[in-house]
């Protein structure tokens, strides 16, 4: 991915003849592969990059490093220390972090002398965070190459109970690893690491930012300066820029706000269609472009895929399954876009549906009902919910006592139809996401919202596209998560509608055929053939793959999910790719693990 990192440390005083050679010897393999760089150093710390490298600055006090983007409350790119600057202790640092800077960044912090460790994820989780001790050596980075897991890696196998985990639910792949001996850093969280093991703190979570503070202004007023402010800082750290403009809501947001920066305008705005009504969104991105007047539109015709295992083998690699590189065809073709043109970023309209709210739910009432009690589930507001959900008002006056009172909560999604035992078992035991432990008082719409914000994680993993650009997704910026959240869940769907609020804040923006519209582009059919297209290799693949012979996926069930017209019926091509990402994961570091000399 753009903008990989290593980073080793190590006690300059402490280090052991055989923590030294290990460091030579992980510094000489890595330099030797060509694709890595020693971009920083000081006494105990080494930082190596990949090109295009990210921003690297030096944190005092506590001898830090931080690896990234980091913008002040203003939207400026900011020199980090400021916001520690006075900080006791590693942890008021990363706090202070968390609280007075925003963007996509890794804070590190060594001590020289004692070797004792830190690191602290961006609390957006914009760059992933793997770490591991190795006697008197600590390890912080984004990938694993051999060259590295060869020299100081820990004794890796999977964890199949972890893997479970993710087949019955794959929003656990943004949370624990399954390799055993290392440890995936959550966004917004602090580990410690020493000689005695470590310690883990959440310094940030999305739950304590639900509730405003007594006195603040209405959320409400800052929406539209926010989004302005986030798109502009990503859009001056990142000028050479290619847009994707879907036709969709969130991406014209984006769009707008791109326009109204002092930046040279977009190299080209993207929008991909397909020969299916649904699939086609050029009328709206065409009235899009009319309004901002700026760069062409570079249309992407997609002709019919065929899903194969190869293409989820070629981005298996890393320290968990992606779900972000799936469409292997339109992945590549970005990524040869961006490279023609020599663009930094990508920027998308990915993360509105969840941070704006188009979450179709009944569950609005129930917070609606716990804000303003009976009075606020009036006629007018029942039956604009009971439209947009297309279930009675009877229907929504139960789901919002109920839900409101907590005798029951929907699940997140309903689990995969074929998982076998220790797949059931996963379900039955499964450890929640930090982010959503501590939900009492908590409105049910607003925890939906929540749950959502976690499984988004998936848009910072591998892809093609992403090897050479920054892919950045403005409306997941931290300042803007943050004030979303505070907003009352029937609130953001004003008016029964999803994402109701902003269409309203932005409607002089955009033109009305985007604000109004009630369909969304829809690739449902498109990727339905394409696993259909495939089933003559996805089915080897995956009924005699390694999840069914673990006991993970039911073979019996699975054989009769792979048939086309089950498929047509079902409609469950997603649950296909994210099952297909899952097994090329498993079979990448079965094959890596063995080639290392560790255990199966």
């Amino acid at each position: 991915m753009s903008g990989d990192y290593i980073v080793l440390t190590w006690s300059i005083d402490a280090a052991s003849a055989a923590d030294t050679a290990r460091l030579m010897r992980a510094r000489a393999a890595l330099e030797a592969q060509g694709d890595w760089s020693l971009a920083y150093q000081r006494h105990g710390l080494w930082v190596f990059a990949q090109a295009p490298a990210l921003r690297i600055q030096s944190l005092t006090p506590h001898e830090g490093v931080l690896i990234g983007d980091v913008f002040d409350s203003s939207g400026q790119l900011e020199t980090a220390g400021v916001a520690i600057a006075g900080a006791q202790s590693v942890e008021a640092a990363a706090r202070g972090l968390a609280r007075q800077v925003w963007g996509r960044y890794v804070a590190i912090w060594s001590s020289p002398i004692s070797g004792e460790a830190a690191a602290l994820r961006d609390p957006m989780g914009g760059l992933d965070c793997i770490t591991w001790r190795l006697d008197g050596v600590s390890v912080f980075a984004s990938v694993l190459p051999d060259a590295l897991l060869r020299q100081v890696g820990p004794a890796l196998s999977i964890d199949w109970a972890v893997v479970a985990g993710f087949v019955d639910n794959t929003l656990r792949i943004t949370g624990d690893l399954a390799l055993t001996g290392l440890l995936g850093i959550g966004p917004g969280e602090l580990v410690q690491l020493d000689r005695k093991g470590m310690r883990r703190t959440t310094v940030w979570r999305p739950r304590d930012h639900v509730h405003p503070r007594p006195g603040k202004a209405d959320p409400i007023e800052a929406v539209v300066t926010t989004v302005d402010r986030c798109v502009g800082a990503w859009a001056r750290a990142y000028p050479r820029i290619l847009a994707e403009l879907s036709g969709g809501l969130d991406s014209a947001i984006v769009g707008s706000a791109l326009i109204g920066c002092q930046i040279p305008a977009p190299l080209a705005w993207l929008n991909a269609h397909t020969d299916q009504p649904q699939g086609d969104e050029r009328l709206f991105a065409t009235a899009l472009l009319e309004r901002f007047a700026t760069a062409p539109l570079k249309s992407i015709a997609r002709t019919p895929m065929v899903a194969t295992p190869e293409d989820f083998s070629a981005l298996a690699d890393g320290p968990r399954p992606t779900l972000n590189g799936s469409d292997a065809p339109f992945d590549a073709e970005i990524a040869c876009r961006a490279k023609a043109l020599g663009a930094q970023a990508l920027f998308t309209g990915q993360g509105g549906d969840v941070v704006f709210y188009e979450l179709q739910t009944v569950l609005i009432a129930a917070d609606r009902l716990m804000r303003q009690g009976p009075a606020g589930l009036d006629r007018r507001f029942l039956s604009q919910v009971a439209a947009w959900n297309q279930v009675s008002v009877w229907t929504v006056l139960r789901a919002a006592i109920v839900a409101a009172v907590g005798l029951e909560f929907q699940r997140w999604r309903p689990p995969p139809t074929w998982l076998g035992p220790l797949g059931q078992q996963a379900g039955r035991r499964r450890r929640e996401h930090a982010w959503l432990t501590g939900l009492s008082g908590v409105a049910p719409g607003k925890r939906l919202q929540l749950r959502q914000l976690v499984y988004m994680q998936v848009v910072f993993g591998a892809s093609r596209r992403g090897r050479d650009v920054a892919l950045i997704h403005p409306l997941l910026s931290q300042p803007l998560v943050e004030l979303c959240l505070s907003i009352p869940a029937d609130r953001l769907a004003e008016d029964g509608r999803g994402r109701g609020l902003v269409r309203r804040l932005f409607a002089k923006r955009l033109p009305s055929i985007v604000t109004a519209r009630r369909s969304k582009g829809d690739m449902t059919a498109f990727y339905g053939l394409a696993v259909a297209e495939g089933l003559e290799t996805i089915r080897p693949f995956l009924l005699d793959g390694r999840l069914v012979a673990k006991g993970i996926v039911d073979r019996p069930a699975l054989d009769a999910t792979l048939q086309v017209e089950a498929l047509a019926h079902e409609g469950r091509y997603g649950d296909v790719f994210d099952l297909l990402a899952i097994e090329a994961w498993v079979r990448c570091w079965e094959a890596r693990i063995a080639a290392l000399g560790h255990g199966a």
